[in-house]
């Protein structure tokens, strides 16, 4: 997947002929999203495909609307969407390890060394579990807040 004409004209020159036969390169304009509590971009025109594996390199997270740099959310999107477990790289992309950290708990961890993000396998029925379990703690943990200037609405 690639945003810009130019970076994909230089992935399909840089592609060797024996790999092209396994490798679809896509040119796609990007999408702003969100996903509970986070907003970030993602590839408006990623596959629907039985994935197994993705490698997070891209998009730009610098959001149009308002000209924030945010996290990239399409892995979210991928798992959401799978009956499968998904496991996940993400290379050196801070903001967004620390948003799929969030969203995917103990499942997602930061390698230090390597500086990549990584997610054990995850299924959209496990994602969507997870989504529930983080909702129902922050609801629980809001009546302690009642003694600050942060006062919820019921």
């Amino acid at each position: 997947m690639e945003e810009h004409q130019g970076w994909y004209e230089m992935a399909g020159e840089l592609l060797p002929a024996s790999l092209s036969e396994y490798v679809d390169l896509r040119l796609s304009p990007t999408v702003e999203t969100r996903y509970w509590l986070f907003r970030g971009m993602r590839y408006r025109d990623l596959p629907d495909r039985p994935y197994s594996l993705v490698f997070v390199d891209g998009p730009s997270t610098l959001t149009p609307s308002d000209g924030v740099k945010t996290c990239d959310l399409d892995l979210v999107h991928v798992v959401s969407n799978a009956s499968q477990k998904v496991s996940a790289i993400v290379d050196t992309r801070m903001r967004t390890c620390y948003v799929l950290q969030q969203i995917f708990g103990r499942r997602f961890r930061f390698d230090v060394f390597r500086n990549l993000g990584l997610l054990d396998g995850c299924t959209g029925d496990e994602l969507a579990a997870l989504r529930d379990e983080g909702q129902m703690a922050f609801k629980r943990s809001r009546r302690l807040l009642r003694s600050t200037r942060f006062r919820p609405t019921l």
